[in-house]
């Protein structure tokens, strides 16, 4: 996916839970390119040491310990502790899954 189709798809996931006030959604936005290369990559590359992970990440999704971190770097995906499996998608701590996606026709506005 483009830069522009990843930004467009962002926004849409936004507005569609419930992020419309124009200052959330400009920080949202605009925390997403940071954290994307500029709309680039829909992940966050995971080359954390455990111990890292863990200073960054305490407590995500459940992982408080470094034998937790040391799963999740070693899986280089989010594996939660209280779940079996993670989404074939989820190979860092904030992607978003990434739906089959229509384009769209209901008149939302789409970044530039």
């Amino acid at each position: 996916m483009s830069p522009k189709d990843n930004a467009d798809y962002l926004l849409k996931q936004a507005l569609d839970h419930g992020i419309t006030d124009t200052r959330k959604l400009a920080n949202f936005m605009g925390q997403m390119q940071v954290e994307s290369g500029g709309f680039s990559r829909m992940n966050e590359n995971l080359s954390y040491s455990s111990e890292r992970l863990l200073d960054v990440f305490p407590g995500r999704n459940g992982m408080n310990t470094l034998e937790q971190a040391n799963a999740v770097a070693a899986g280089g995906s989010e594996r939660s502790p209280t779940r079996s499996t993670a989404a074939p998608e989820a190979s860092s701590i904030w992607v978003i899954p990434r739906q089959a996606m229509a384009p769209d026709t209901t008149g939302v506005a789409t970044c530039s």
